[in-house]
């Protein structure tokens, strides 16, 4: 008998699923073309052209396949994948963004059943770019825990180590991603939720500038203005040249605003840098190896004769303390009414009592979640008012710094990925994390490797309002330098 847990060693099952959808692939796919379309800036595809992809013809092609007509396995060895195209089978995931006849719970046992009745706005741009939806990954309940575990579909575990957790909330997609399942798919980050996953199996994640993408069917999504500056929505990736190509199709007609295609010339960057986080709760500091990788990627910018310098912001120390006052005691200001806009009935007490006596209806992350929220992350309010006026103070002074050619080099998370179930333990790890979501700044996390224990660690890149394409380009750069992702273990 086959345990759930053991299913990430099954990589034979892996290529066989893998191979199965090559070999009996749709005959093709359509779309229109909704905007004047540049290839390879060798011609252009005019808007309103429909072009038809036949992925058959791709899946069979002989100089693409050694067995094309024939199910063979085989053709998804790690060695085959590396020196195939890309272009070649190309997987699509999505996390809770909608799909249309797809699970719609968000791991929640009162939404079990849903399903989604159309595209959400950011998978919609996706598919008619041409993108394949395959599935909808699996969340935390409501996407209120950085662990992935919900009463519906289940734990997900990392691909790096069974026993510990793939973050959250976007922790199906991430891990799906590490494990070598897909190449790109969606992620939402509301408070590192894109990132922290990310670092924690190894691959590219992105949150934006706020505004950028069209959070349209997102779930769970309260209509506050301030809240939808928090929460947004962003590509992940297994390699930093995807992060792009995503971005420009996720942000539609906004990507043209952002100049992405322009590169400021490496010697050109001002690179700041952070090693530690701050003086938080817990005093949760990043480990010697994470703070290593972040001092050896200044030094590779060094070399190429960049500006760099660790960056004096005293309000760092407060970030954990900015991060949870801000938002628990101020973007949301009410348990019921954001669950009420969610047509979820939730009650602190009751549901306490009820997963104390073992008949919950709400997984204890959800119900640690609601509590911080209930009591404004137990952070009195003088304090919080302080944090948010110090959050402004730090938004301006970072704004001022890194202008249009700076990025922050700073802990993602100041640990790797924790054993399941340490959760209400680890909330601090991610606060670095968080506070670019309260300062509205785009941040990507950038895979360096392993740690010693075999599991994936990183930092994030910040980049100054508007200027995502610094980010992509920073994690391209060292990409090149690091290695990127590192395939996950074929046993632990």
């Amino acid at each position: 008998m086959v345990m759930p847990e053991e299913l990430s060693q099954l990589h034979y099952v892996e290529m066989i699923i893998k191979e199965t959808l090559r070999l009996f692939s749709v005959p093709a796919t359509g779309r229109k073309i909704t905007e004047d379309l540049r290839v390879n800036d060798k011609f252009k595809i005019p808007a309103g052209v429909d072009v038809w992809l036949s992925i058959y013809a791709i899946h069979h092609d002989a100089e693409l396949w050694e067995r094309p007509g024939e199910f063979y396995p085989e053709h998804f060895t790690s060695a085959k994948e590396k020196s195939r195209p890309k272009g070649a089978f190309i997987p699509f995931l999505s996390g809770p963004r909608i799909c249309p006849g797809m699970r719609f719970s968000v791991g929640c046992t009162l939404r079990d059943g849903m399903k989604a009745m159309e595209n959400g706005a950011a998978v919609e741009k996706l598919v008619k770019a041409g993108a394949i939806p395959i599935l909808v990954s699996n969340t935390p309940e409501l996407c209120c825990s950085i662990e992935t575990y919900n009463f519906i579909t289940g734990r997900t575990n990392n691909p790096y180590n069974r026993f510990r957790t793939s973050g959250g909330s976007s922790g199906g997609e991430a891990a799906l991603l590490g494990s070598g399942a897909s190449v790109i798919g969606i992620g939402s980050d509301m408070g590192g939720s894109i990132r922290v996953p990310a670092m924690f199996n190894g691959v590219y994640g992105h949150k934006p500038t706020p505004g950028i993408i069209d959070l349209t069917g997102h779930f769970p999504l309260d209509p506050s203005p301030d809240f939808q500056k928090v929460l947004c929505i962003g590509p992940m990736t297994r390699y930093a040249e995807d992060l792009t190509p995503m971005f420009k199709i996720l942000a539609g007609d906004k990507a043209s605003s952002l100049n992405l295609d322009h590169k400021v010339p490496v010697n050109n960057l001002n690179v700041f840098y952070l090693d530690n986080c701050g003086y938080p709760l817990g005093n949760n500091q990043p480990t010697r190896e994470i703070k290593k990788k972040i001092h050896q990627a200044v030094n590779h910018f060094k070399s190429k004769s960049c500006k760099c310098e660790k960056a004096d912001l005293p309000e760092w120390d407060d970030s954990t303390e900015i991060s949870l006052a801000s938002f628990f005691g101020s973007i949301l200001k009410s348990v019921n009414k954001t669950l009420n806009n969610m047509s979820i009935k939730f009650s602190l007490p009751h549901e306490a009592v009820k997963f104390i006596l073992g008949a919950p209806t709400f997984t204890l992350a959800t119900i640690h979640f609601t509590a911080l929220l209930t009591f404004k992350a137990f952070i009195p309010k003088k304090r919080r008012e302080m944090y948010v006026v110090e959050a402004e103070t730090l938004k301006k002074k970072l704004t001022n710094l890194l202008k249009d050619n700076g990025v922050l080099l700073c802990p993602t998370s100041a640990q790797p990925a924790f054993y399941h179930g340490l959760f209400p333990l680890k909330q601090t790890l991610t606060c670095q994390a968080f506070l670019f979501n309260i300062l509205h700044l785009p941040a990507t996390n950038v895979p360096l490797g392993l740690n010693s224990q075999g599991l994936p660690i990183g930092l994030q890149v910040v980049a100054g309002p508007g200027q995502d394409k610094l980010c992509f380009q920073v994690a391209e750069e060292l990409e090149a330098a690091f290695g990127g992702w590192v395939p996950p273990p074929s046993s632990y």
